[in-house]
């Protein structure tokens, strides 16, 4: 009910609020058809390309998702999904072969659906991230691939202003041409000193403030419902009436 087929979408937040830890585990998710934040998934095959873990630290974040939904489902049996890390030469590929390895991946592996990018400044190929041209490139690029049978979903970090603003779009740093051309954005906006999240705010691509939900860092520094803000305003009404809304 959040991300919809052949979409591009961006996650939007300051920095060390956890886009990474956010994008991995909504792939788990979706990879293994479990809740995400307590919405069910549709099953898809994921593909991250991964611009700044290395290989020890990668293993190490996927053993922090195993073992946190291996304790939460202890009689299934989980996968990860495939990574693509590209820590040690990101600076030698552009968007276009990128992408071309990305659709080379998919006719190998027709059942994947959903690619992470993870951050935008990295497979950034341009010169200017304030130049709405350059980056209207490089993420219409990214939506052409759509016609394959693909959604994405990229991290993007917000700006020093932006990270008080309520409207993802208006959040992120560097030119408005994320706005114009990415179907809808999350954003994390930190809360409080106590590591409590205002909520991830779901946008389209009129801008239109569609709610949101608390959230907070778990035991594995993943993601999980902040229980008394839930209880105040409970998300599935709010979830609801964003697919109502979305929907007409």
């Amino acid at each position: 009910g959040l991300i919809l087929d052949g979409t591009v979408n961006a996650i939007i937040a300051g920095s060390k609020v956890g886009k990474s830890y956010f994008l991995e585990e909504m792939l788990f998710c979706v990879e293994n058809r479990i809740p995400w934040q307590r919405r069910e998934c549709t099953q898809a095959h994921c593909l991250l390309v991964d611009y700044e873990l290395t290989k020890a630290k990668v293993q190490k974040r996927c053993m922090k998702l195993m073992e946190k939904y291996q304790t939460i489902y202890p009689d299934r049996e989980l996968k990860m999904f495939d990574i693509c890390l590209m820590v040690d030469n990101w600076q030698k590929q552009s968007v276009d072969s990128i992408l071309r390895a990305i659709k080379q991946y998919k006719e190998k592996n027709p059942e994947t659906k959903l690619i992470g990018l993870d951050p935008f400044y990295r497979f950034f190929d341009g010169d200017n991230e304030n130049d709405n041209v350059q980056v209207g490139d490089c993420i219409g690029k990214i939506a052409g691939y759509k016609q394959y049978g693909l959604s994405f979903i990229y991290s993007h970090h917000a700006s020093k202003i932006g990270t008080k603003e309520k409207d993802p779009f208006l959040a992120c740093a560097g030119a408005s041409a994320h706005s114009r051309i990415v179907d809808q954005a999350f954003g994390l906006m930190p809360k409080n000193s106590d590591d409590i999240y205002q909520g991830v705010k779901v946008t389209n691509k009129g801008r239109e403030d569609n709610g949101g939900f608390s959230l907070s860092r778990d035991e594995w520094g993943f993601f999980k419902i902040d229980e008394e803000e839930e209880i105040r305003n409970p998300m599935n009404e709010k979830v609801a009436n964003l697919i109502k809304k979305y929907l007409s």
